[in-house]
């Protein structure tokens, strides 16, 4: 008899891939917050993403050449799966760039929760433009985000700073990206092609903000003594 292993299992192999991509997207938080403290927030994502095309162009490369040499079509749907991956990649563009703002005046825990913000808001969006139907537990996960979001701002401590509106706007553009993800990304089965356009989009619109407001090696924004204010109230992150 074969054994079965867990990659063996879509569904378990699936859960585990997800629950793996949890940890590592609870660790940039702290990680980017440290960044911050150096360097301007969207300089700090050009910088992120530039690094990451490098690392994927090679591979990206010999992968469309292998493509190219299999079929005759495979260059143009290649672009067609292109163009959708940098429609796709403006949203995501506008939430990364909410994101870095937004945390240079909360701490990383908020923004953690803020963002995660994103997974209720999807389905009512989702429902709201037509894609796909909600699930009463998404329902259901509404009411206890707006209650989790109350005692995040604890209103006695002084309420919602800057950082948190611009953290929750961040979380409706990922929404949106993740249903506008959901609508493309049956038109082709190209997600390498897909992702990596999403990079280059988010990376070379982080970069033309950078060479307008001429923050190309400009450092974090600081109080005076190298602190990163936080504005709410009289609290700074040191």
């Amino acid at each position: 008899m074969k054994r079965r292993g867990w990659k063996s299992n879509p569904v378990i192999f699936a859960t585990a891939m997800l629950l793996l991509l949890c940890v590592i997207w609870g660790m940039t938080f702290p990680a980017t917050r440290s960044a911050l403290a150096v360097t301007d927030p969207v300089q700090f994502l050009a910088l992120r993403f530039g690094l990451g095309i490098v690392l994927a162009a090679p591979f990206m490369l010999v992968r469309w050449y292998r493509l190219s040499r299999r079929r005759e079509d495979a260059r143009h749907q290649a672009a067609g799966t292109f163009l959708r991956g940098v429609w796709v990649g403006l949203f995501l563009l506008c939430g990364y760039v909410l994101q870095v703002i937004g945390m240079h005046y909360t701490t990383a825990s908020r923004s953690g929760f803020f963002t995660g913000l994103l997974v209720v808001m999807a389905p009512p969006l989702a429902l709201l433009l037509r894609t796909s139907r909600m699930s009463g537990a998404a329902w259901l996960g509404i009411p206890l985000a707006v209650g989790g979001i109350y005692l995040m701002a604890d209103p006695g401590a002084g309420g919602m700073n800057k950082g948190d509106w611009l953290t929750i706007a961040c979380a409706l553009m990922f929404a949106l990206q993740m249903i506008v993800l959901e609508a493309v990304a049956g038109k082709g089965r190209d997600t390498w092609t897909l992702t990596y356009a999403q990079m280059l989009t988010v990376g070379a619109g982080a970069l033309i903000w950078c060479i307008v407001e001429g923050t190309i090696g400009r450092g974090a924004d600081t109080n005076g003594d190298g602190d990163v204010e936080l504005e709410r109230g009289e609290e700074v992150i040191t």
